[in-house]
Formats: C-alpha cells, structure tokens, sequence
C-alpha cells in the first residue's frame, strides 16, 4: 500500500530522516498510516521494533515470539496469588 519493494535508492540529494520508536505496549506497526504520510512527502521513514518485551509482539530474528511485558503476571495469576 504505497511502499515498494527494492525501489531504486535517491543519490542525488540529502533527504530528513524520521525514525519511529513506539510506546510501551506498542509496535512497529502501529503508525504505518502516518509514517507513509511523512515519507510521501520525502521523508526516509525507519520504524523500530523493540525486544526487551515493550512491545505488543515481536518475532525475534531467530524466529522465537516474544509476547509484550513477559515477566508481568497476567490478570488471571495476579488473583490467584
């Protein structure tokens, strides 16, 4: 939608760079709306995604999940203690 895939790199000129850290809890998907905005207007657009369990989800590069806050208890373990 709007991004292409291996697109030919700009040499010629020097263009802002943006890059997009989310909120704990979030991912690296959730602006996607804004940052092709930004980047439609000649912004380089980068979007982190963070491993140390602030994300909502994150696939790890060895392919393992990592489900947001892991160490938090979940509602369910919080009453029975």
């Amino acid at each position: 939608a709007g991004a292409v895939l291996d697109a030919p790199a700009i040499t010629d000129t020097t263009l802002p760079l943006l890059v997009y850290s989310h909120g704990y809890g979030g991912n690296m998907d959730m602006a996607t709306y804004l940052m092709r905005q930004i980047a439609s207007h000649g912004a380089v657009v980068v979007a982190l995604e963070h491993t140390d369990g602030t994300a909502s989800f994150t696939t790890l590069d060895n392919g393992d999940s990592l489900k947001f806050a892991p160490r938090m208890l979940s509602g369910e373990e919080q009453l029975e203690r």
